[in-house]
């Protein structure tokens, strides 16, 4: 059984009415600048992020369309496809909850959907599909599984930079960690930092002492309890000394320049007791990595000589630190 995607004349410019949009409130809720540039991509077009695609140098959309196999993708990225396809699954991007940016079938029928083949000959041998343009001679390869193959939209694949963490980690000098690099320098990355002070400018209104502020993934809580908000300080981490619009960035490509950030001082192990723990001295910067997606929540327990809870708990406000 196949399920294809319901694809309009606005496939371009609207997403999902129902499966994308809780994809994107998701994100949304998570708050992270990551989170929010990957929003900016998926609620964008697909000639856009193709455009960026492209000029990365990323060859896995099939020509005539906005669509990559899975496994073309995980080629572009330098990892799995088990682990690309886990980590859309957990967002919730799949062929059943967002139909138009998804589709599970086979590759002549995909061919056909598009009404590709004409305009190509193709031939497949296993899973190895070869397309050849009937009026420039160009070839195409594409590797793809009838069984269990899905197909992604341009959008989709360039979000995929912002979401996926272990695969930067895993292949420090891969394609992801460069496009990663630029989009921080995009207006993908404008329009979410306008989220992140429209957010603050509402909690700032809603609440008229910083008491009544109510802990969450933009604040944290210093030694004296008062809470106050992170996002100029992440800003400041993160954010490139030049922004581009989106056109010309894929134009010219010119790489970001990164703040440089000097490192955290050694992390003596804090010292506990019933009564709670001391301020590590790297907790500051060691919570601003983790809040701006650079370091899990396990490595920036780790880093901070306590538990997941205990982090967590100290980060949310729920504890604070002895004097």
């Amino acid at each position: 059984m196949f399920i294809i995607a319901q694809v309009n004349e606005k496939c371009n410019d609207e997403i999902s009415k129902v499966g994308m949009a809780e994809v994107i409130q998701t994100l949304q809720d998570g708050g992270r600048l990551n989170d929010l540039i990957a929003v900016e991509i998926l609620k964008g077009s697909n000639e856009k992020a193709l455009d960026i695609l492209r000029v990365c140098g990323c060859a896995a959309v099939i020509p005539g369309t906005f669509f990559a196999p899975l496994t073309e993708v995980a080629k572009f990225y330098q990892c799995k496809p088990s682990y690309l396809l886990t980590l859309l699954n957990r967002f919730g991007i799949t062929p059943a909850k967002t139909p138009a940016d998804v589709m599970k079938c086979g590759f002549s029928y995909f061919l056909c959907h598009f009404d590709l083949e004409k305009r190509f000959s193709v031939s497949s041998r296993y899973t190895t599909h070869t397309m050849i343009d009937t009026q420039t001679n160009q070839k195409y390869e594409f590797t793809h599984s009838d069984k269990a193959g899905n197909f992604y939209s341009a959008r989709v694949v360039l979000a995929l930079a912002m979401l996926m963490y272990f695969g930067r980690v895993i292949n420090p000098e891969a394609v992801g960690n460069e496009i990663y690099k630029r989009l921080l320098s995009s207006t993908y990355h404008d329009a979410a930092q306008q989220v992140i002070a429209e957010r603050r400018a509402k909690q700032q209104a809603e609440n008229k002492t910083p008491t009544a502020v109510t802990p969450d993934s933009n604040t944290a809580v210093l030694s004296d309890g008062k809470v106050t908000m992170t996002a100029d300080f992440l800003a400041g981490i993160i954010k490139t000394a030049v922004h581009e619009a989106v056109a010309e960035f894929a134009k010219t490509m010119t790489p970001a320049t990164p703040v440089v950030v000097e490192s955290p001082p050694s992390n003596p192990t804090p010292t506990g007791s019933r009564s709670g723990f001391s301020k590590p001295d790297n907790w500051d910067f060691i919570v601003a990595q983790y809040e701006a997606g650079a370091i899990t929540r396990t490595n920036a327990a780790y880093q901070t000589g306590m538990s997941v809870v205990s982090f967590d708990n100290y980060r949310k406000g729920h504890r604070h630190f002895v004097s």
